[in-house]
Parts: structure tokens; C-alpha cells; sequence
């Protein structure tokens, strides 16, 4: 205790030192999964604030700072990494905001609990967003304006609207479905390698569960080749895009097929799957879903002789 209130900048290091603990903490997987995004999205902030704090402890007791050059160099990495932050966390939003203008126009329900949001502005062709991407959406409404969450195009992007599906997964996402036509959009991104560069075979397997169907839905449209969509879901319900997907599917000569079922209903994932893709092992794939049936869909097609990197996953974890 003696050397964290008489050494320097010791009280504000251990405090610091804290934060990032806490923080380390609260991002194991056990925690993470009993909290909402909102609330790890702010108790992630709070390392900034640990970085700042032990920042000053680092020169006045670091024995590599002897010489002013190296006390320069640190303060140059330090002040060019916040500066990078205040431009991409700060600046860079703000001039979307400003020369794009995103609103809602029309909030269009899907399913039990999903919603898709489509947006409008000016000049959405400069965002250059391709499918599969995704946006940090900070909805300026209340109780909504302080989170950026991170949703996918759900179709691919148009000169005048951007549309993306979400499902009802907590406060948040509950509260978009809430969302008044005019209500002001900030957006972030787009984000993503997600997308169609990643395609190397003319023979392409879609698979996805849940809301992890959306970015699928917009690769569905627009990859080249012949692909077919394979959607996981518990009850028929559940399926998504049902009628779009057909409608896709016979402007370009897709497959579009569903598994619908529980785990016992439905058996070994990859044995359903190839009987639905015979030949399996030839195709490239495009995996998004909840991670346990991601896990087991990577296993899967592991099995059935799919190269590794020919599966492309996307994640919705954090």
C-alpha cells in the first residue's frame, strides 16, 4: 500500500490497472452472455479512461524514459492513437451524419419479434457499402442515442434506401421496432470482409439461423455462380425472408431450401446437408448464425471434405 499513495502517478495507475481488469472481466465468456450490448458497449468505454489514467505513471516511474527522445516518441504514439479514435469514433460519424442524413422511413415487421429497418438519405451511393456488410446504427431517439449497435445489410445496398433486419434480442433491438418514420439515423461503416470478394468457386452454399440470415439475404442476391440458401430454424415460423428468398431464387436460378426442426428432428446437420447439396464438398460457404450452431455447422462441413478456406463465418458474438 505504501508504493500506491507516496510513489507517482501510483493511485491513478492502480486505478487504471482496475478498470482493465473489470473490463477483462466482464468480457469472459460466463459474463458476457448475462449482460445486454448496451451495457458492455459502456463499460468498454471505460478503458479509455484506464488508458489515460496510467498514462502519467509510465514516464514518471518507466526507466526507458530517461532521455526526452524516447519521452517524444511515447507521447507521439499515445497522442497519433487518440487522434485516430476521435476520427473514427467521433469526427468521421459526425460528417456522415452531416452530408448523408439517414432517417427511418418505414420500420416493416418479418417475423415473431424481427423487424426490418429501411433507411433513407442523400447521396448513399458514396457510402460504397457492399452485401454482407454491416453498419453501427446510433438511432437518435430516446434511450437509444448512446449506443452504436452493430447491424447487417439485410439486402443489397440501393442508390436510395438501406435496409437491415433486427431482432428482438434485448432493450435495444426491442426498442428499434418502436422506431417513428423521420427518427435520425448516425451510422458507422460500412464494416466487413464479409462479402463477395471473398468468392473463389462458381458453387456457393449460403447457411444461416436466426438473424444471422440477413447478410446471407444480401449475398444471395448478388453473388455470382450457382448458389444455393440454406436456412436453420426451430419452427417454420422462424424462417425468414420466405417469399424474397423465392422470388430470388427464381430470378436467378438459385436453390433456396429450409431445415426446420429441432436437433433431434433434424439429426446430424451435415448429413442434412448433404442431401440437400450432394456435392457438398465442392462449394465454397458462406456461414452466419448463433455460435453453437455455427460451431457445429464448421465440424460439419469439415467432415464432408469442405476446405478451410472455403468457409467463410461471420460472427455476431462479441
Amino acid at each position: 500500500m505504501d508504493i500506491v499513495f507516496h510513489h507517482p502517478e501510483m493511485i491513478k495507475a492502480t486505478l487504471g490497472t482496475l478498470l482493465l481488469l473489470g473490463t477483462g472481466a466482464v468480457s469472459a465468456r460466463a459474463a458476457r452472455r448475462r449482460l445486454s450490448y448496451e451495457t458492455w458497449y459502456y463499460l468498454h468505454l471505460a478503458t479509455y479512461v484506464a488508458v489515460a489514467l496510467t498514462f502519467g505513471h509510465q514516464l514518471a516511474t518507466g526507466a526507458d524514459f530517461g532521455d526526452l527522445k524516447a519521452e517524444a516518441l511515447w507521447y507521439a504514439l499515445y497522442l497519433g492513437t487518440a487522434v485516430l479514435v476521435g476520427w473514427y469514433r467521433l469526427a468521421r460519424p459526425w460528417l456522415l451524419d452531416r452530408r448523408h442524413r439517414l432517417q427511418v422511413a418505414e420500420v416493416r415487421p418479418e417475423a415473431p419479434g424481427v423487424v426490418s429497418l429501411f433507411l433513407t438519405g442523400r447521396r448513399l451511393d458514396e457510402l460504397r457499402a457492399e452485401p454482407g456488410q454491416f453498419f453501427r446504427l446510433q438511432f437518435q431517439a430516446p434511450g437509444l442515442r448512446w449506443a452504436a449497435n452493430p447491424y447487417s445489410l439485410s439486402a443489397p445496398p440501393h442508390p436510395n434506401f438501406l435496409r437491415f433486419t433486427v431482432k428482438d434480442l434485448g432493450g435495444h433491438s426491442a426498442a428499434v421496432a418502436a422506431l417513428r418514420p423521420g427518427t435520425r439515423v448516425r451510422a458507422e461503416g460500412p464494416y466487413g470482409a464479409f462479402t463477395g470478394r471473398l468468392q473463389r468457386e462458381q458453387r456457393v452454399l449460403l447457411l444461416g439461423a436466426g438473424v444471422g440470415i440477413t447478410p446471407l439475404r444480401a449475398l444471395f442476391e448478388t453473388l455470382p455462380g450457382r448458389v444455393t440458401l440454406v436456412q436453420r430454424a426451430r419452427r417454420p415460423e422462424d424462417l425468414m425472408f420466405r417469399e424474397e428468398l423465392e422470388a430470388v431464387a427464381r430470378r436467378r436460378g438459385g436453390q433456396v431450401h429450409a431445415l426446420v426442426g429441432s436437433r433431434s428432428q433434424v439429426g446430424d446437420l451435415g448429413t442434412a446437408l448433404r442431401r440437400l447439396v450432394p456435392d457438398l464438398a465442392e462449394h465454397e460457404v458462406y456461414l452466419c448464425g448463433p455460435e453453437g450452431m455455427a460451431e457445429e455447422a464448421v465440424r460439419s462441413l469439415r467432415v464432408a471434405g469442405v476446405r478451410p478456406n472455403r468457409i467463410h463465418r461471420e460472427s455476431f458474438a462479441l
